[in-house]
């Protein structure tokens, strides 16, 4: 087993992919479970455009708004779980750092830019300060990758275009889809550590025992038996339109 890490960040782009993940990681022995977690169809923008989406309460979210040092980030910590002594903790943040709308889920980055492309007059930059916060401390982070060449591949591009539509954007699913093709291809965007792990959430959810077994020896938990039961539950959610 790999050096433990007490604490697991979900970090992703791909929406309710990295909120799936969270839950399923809680439900491990030594995880401190969420009080409570809905699958369920939300409108996102208030637009009248459902999408699956999957609830954790509570979130376990920290915005580096508030948490932009280690000291900072290690007080947001606290306050937000409390229980960190007892429990190891599964969470996320919101960056302020990556696509110029507002942030994401990840700390270093976006998978659907590529470096140079101008947002907001600005021209994108994968930048890695929140993430060099993070590293600071003993916890583990889970990067998600989503495959472009995978089954799940228009239920990520229809989470853009909502967003687009309610940004005003131009939103074209040709470009989008063949800068996300070019960075997955290349994942060196992503930093290497002892404790990081690059983890293809598609593998897990076309229950692939191997994805599965990886991602339990990162976190270093013993397996559930009926962690495809999870799966199927969120497959059940993400094709049932």
């Amino acid at each position: 087993m790999n050096q433990i890490g007490k604490h697991v960040l979900v970090d992703y782009t791909s929406g309710t992919f990295g909120d799936f993940l969270r839950y399923l990681i809680s439900l491990h022995d030594g995880f401190e479970k969420f009080d409570n977690v809905d699958f369920i169809t939300e409108d996102l923008q208030n637009n009248g455009s459902l999408f699956p989406k999957v609830a954790c309460y509570p979130n376990k979210r920290i915005n580096f708004l508030k948490a932009n040092t280690i000291d900072k980030f290690n007080s947001e910590f606290d306050r937000l779980m409390p229980n960190n002594k007892d429990h190891r903790q599964v969470y996320k943040i919101m960056s302020i750092i990556n696509d110029g709308s507002g942030g994401a889920h990840s700390c270093v980055g976006v998978t659907w830019l590529t470096e140079g492309a101008v947002i907001n007059g600005i021209p994108f930059k994968w930048n890695y300060d929140d993430y060099n916060v993070v590293r600071q401390t003993d916890h583990k982070i889970i990067f998600i990758s989503l495959s472009p060449f995978s089954k799940y591949k228009d239920i990520y591009l229809e989470r853009h275009r909502i967003w687009d539509d309610f940004y005003e954007k131009n939103h074209n699913d040709k470009l989008h889809l063949e800068c996300w093709a070019k960075n997955y291809m290349n994942n060196d965007y992503y930093p290497k550590h002892k404790l990081n792990y690059v983890f293809e959430i598609n593998e897990l959810l076309d229950k692939n025992e191997d994805a599965y077994l990886d991602l339990i020896n990162f976190i270093n938990v013993k397996p559930i038996d009926n962690w495809k039961a999870y799966v199927d539950e969120f497959n059940g959610l993400l094709f049932s339109k």
